[in-house]
């Protein structure tokens, strides 16, 4: 789903149209995916990052788990270490 910036502003207007309902259910379905399996706080970066992402790069020893690392790759995000990328890259 892509949704055009008028109904992002029409979500950050009001909480109690379509739009910001769309929003709420997206954002919960998305975060429902990756809060199994990583804290509350870190599910939103861990989702973001394999949505629009190849790479996420990490020092937090959470985001480098097997169980994460294994469950990002299906969605075709690789998370390493900020050295590994530039060792990839050189």
């Amino acid at each position: 789903m892509f949704l055009d910036a008028n109904v992002w502003f029409s979500a950050a207007h009001s909480q109690e149209g379509g739009s910001f309902f769309i929003m709420r259910l997206a954002k919960a379905k998305l975060l429902a995916k990756y809060a199994k399996i990583i804290s509350k706080k870190d599910a939103p970066i861990l989702a973001c990052a394999a949505e629009h992402s190849d790479y996420l790069l990490t020092l937090d020893n959470e985001f480098l788990k097997a169980i994460i690392i294994n469950s990002a790759a299906r969605s075709g995000l690789k998370i390493i270490k900020p050295k590994d990328f530039i060792e990839i890259y050189r």
